[in-house]
């Protein structure tokens, strides 16, 4: 995903953000699966920084899949670590 700039907060990945809310609130879950998976996969990488609005409106679509993205095999499954400042990794799975 691009960034953009020239005086905006605007990024592909906050758009894409603001699209995966957008289809949650349609229930169109099996788009919004997509979206959130490739939203998961950009902020996982190391490779990029992001901005803290992009960050922000990411993280936030992302929570409302998981929190609300019911469907009729029930709400998805997250699953893996989180790597604190000291080294250490926490296992987590929302199953």
């Amino acid at each position: 995903m691009r960034g953009e700039s020239g005086g905006t907060y605007g990024s592909t990945m906050r758009d894409r953000a603001i699209i995966l809310t957008m289809l949650l609130y349609f229930e169109r879950w099996e788009e919004a699966g997509g979206i959130a998976a490739e939203l998961a996969a950009a902020l996982s990488s190391e490779s990029r920084w992001y901005s803290t609005q992009t960050t922000g409106f990411s993280l936030l679509a992302l929570g409302r899949f998981l929190r609300g993205g019911q469907n009729a095999e029930g709400p998805p499954v997250m699953a893996g670590t989180i790597a604190l400042p000291d080294g250490e990794e926490i296992a987590f799975n929302t199953g």
